[in-house]
Order: structure tokens, then C-alpha cells, then sequence
């Protein structure tokens, strides 16, 4: 019995280990996925296991064709001046975040002195960069390195979530292709 309870605890202990968001492995490789578009800004792609409210995953590798990073993003949301169905479906994904990875850091800010300080004037605060509706966390988990979640503005009466997950290797990634781009100066 001790050694059943004892392989149990290393299978779930190794599936955390080497976890990955949507169903992903640790250091997938670009072969690994089906590439549905490839662009500059990364490339979108299939994941095993997608979410219910996101339609778009993308992917950045680096050098190695590693995956370091997942953008998912959802289909734009028409919402009305209080922005009830975006902010509604905000703090679905953030409570699903918080039960998986802890209590993360919740950002509900709209600048000080700013002009559109009524809750009518949600998405105007947005579409003027005075409002922050954003999460992160830092779970230390399997590759994960980083999460955030935000609210982006899509237009006068519509914005997405975007749930951003940095892996290992993101960071080398983003200074390798700063370096690259300060050399040609």
C-alpha cells in the first residue's frame, strides 16, 4: 500500500513538474504543435488543451524552436459603457487563476485626476489608457515563470482578455532579441 500511495505522489509531482498551460509540455518544440500562421510577432497555433473562452493562441520560440511564451486571447467582447460582460468574464478567468496558482496580484486602478471617474466610463478610461484591470502571478511552476491577465481595448464598445503565460526562457529570449536589434545602431 505504501508503495502505491508513494508512485502516486511521484505521478503527480512529475505532471507538475513538467506542466505546461493548455495541455502544452515542458520545452515543447515548434515541431510538437500544428502552426496554423506564422508571423513576426509569433505564431498561432493549435493547443491540446484550449479553453472554452479563448480563441486564439500564439506562441514565441526561441532560437532552439522552444516555446517560451503563450498568448491566448479571446474573441471580442461587445460590451455596454460599464464594461459588465468584460469585467465579468475578467474575474471568471482570475478566480480559475487564483484556485490554480495562489492569490495573485490584482490591479483595479484608474489614474488619479482622470476625468472619466464614473463607472459608465469604464471603457473610455480604457480606450484612454486611465484604467488598469490587471492580475499576475509568479507560481514558480513546472516552466511557467509568469502569468498576467488583462483587459485590452478593441474598440469604443468591445475589448478581449489576454492571458499571458512567460516560460523558461522567455526572459533570455526578449535580451537576446533586444541585442539583435541594439546592434544595429
Amino acid at each position: 500500500m505504501k508503495k502505491i500511495v508513494t508512485v502516486i505522489v511521484l505521478v503527480v509531482m512529475v505532471t507538475i513538474l513538467f506542466a505546461a498551460p493548455f495541455g502544452l509540455k515542458k520545452y515543447t518544440k515548434k515541431t510538437d504543435v500544428i502552426i496554423t500562421e506564422d508571423g513576426e510577432g509569433g505564431s498561432i497555433f493549435e493547443v491540446p488543451k484550449p479553453h472554452s473562452m479563448f480563441e486564439t493562441y500564439i506562441g514565441n520560440f526561441n532560437e532552439a524552436e522552444t516555446l517560451v511564451r503563450v498568448l491566448a486571447v479571446t474573441e471580442e467582447f461587445t460590451t455596454n459603457n460599464y464594461g459588465t460582460t468584460i469585467k465579468s468574464k475578467f474575474n471568471s478567468i482570475k478566480e480559475a487563476l487564483d484556485k490554480k496558482y495562489g492569490a495573485g496580484l490584482h490591479v483595479n486602478y484608474l489614474k488619479d485626476g482622470s476625468i472619466w471617474d464614473e463607472p459608465k466610463d469604464f471603457l473610455m478610461a480604457l480606450s484612454k489608457e486611465e484604467y488598469v484591470l490587471l492580475s499576475t502571478w509568479f507560481p514558480n511552476e513546472g516552466d511557467i515563470t509568469g502569468i498576467s491577465l488583462v483587459v485590452a481595448i478593441f474598440s469604443s464598445n468591445s475589448a478581449v482578455l489576454m492571458l499571458n503565460y512567460e516560460l523558461d526562457g522567455w526572459q533570455e529570449h526578449i535580451n537576446s532579441e533586444k541585442a539583435d536589434d541594439d546592434s544595429g545602431l
